[in-house]
């Protein structure tokens, strides 16, 4: 099932990448620049990480494109590929949380009741390394050691980095946006030097959260 989902994901975002870029990039360019990039950077060895690859390996690798083979700048560069990148597949994401918002009778009771990082670490896989968190009225997932930005730190493009972490963080929009009791914060980010990358859910019911 992930082969699958992310095979239609790259489908998606060779797609979008045209229309931002106005070039004819194709899926087989994307992967020719991909197949030249160091996977044994990318940590990680399950399922998970296979699909990490995919989302890593597919936005380095249009970075390249644009660079080397259509003349792009840096910056022209990671624009464009920030923008399909942001597009792709968050619709899924932003519909599955919708759906759980409209089902769970108290959503951020429901965080409380399964933790924060259990879903997280299914999705995600082992090279993630979170930990949960809890104040009164925040339950926070946090991110110690992250494989998308390990991989672009040691493959010297660290300003890739923010484009996943933008990404990742569109399913936020549907629950800061929905008028059930629960909200979610992006507190901090390994991206940008923190020590973690802090999501946290907040229960707006309670007095003096932190």
């Amino acid at each position: 099932m992930r082969r699958l989902v992310a095979h239609i994901w790259q489908y998606e975002f060779v797609w979008r990448l045209r229309k931002a870029s106005g070039t004819g990039i194709t899926r087989s360019a994307l992967n020719n620049k991909i197949s030249l990039l160091n996977r044994k950077k990318f940590p990680g060895s399950d399922a998970a990480a296979r699909f990490n690859w995919i989302l890593a390996g597919s936005l380095h690798a249009a970075h390249l494109y644009f660079e080397e083979e259509e003349g792009f700048e840096p910056s022209q560069a990671r624009a464009t590929s920030k923008h399909a990148f942001a597009r792709t597949g968050t619709w899924v994401s932003r519909s599955l949380i919708k759906f759980w918002l409209w089902i769970e009778p108290d959503p951020f009771a429901g965080v409380a009741r399964r933790g924060a990082t259990s879903l997280a670490q299914q999705m995600w896989g082992d090279a993630m390394r979170l930990e949960e968190r809890r104040t009164v009225g925040v339950i926070s997932c946090c991110v110690l050691k992250c494989p998308f930005n390990e991989y672009f730190q040691t493959s010297g493009r660290p300003d890739i980095t923010p484009t996943i972490c933008e990404w990742d963080a569109a399913w936020m929009i549907a629950v800061r946006r929905s008028k059930r009791p629960i909200n979610v914060e992006l507190r901090s980010t390994l991206a940008s030097g923190d020590a973690c990358c802090e999501f946290a859910f907040v229960d707006p019911r309670k007095k003096n959260v932190s």
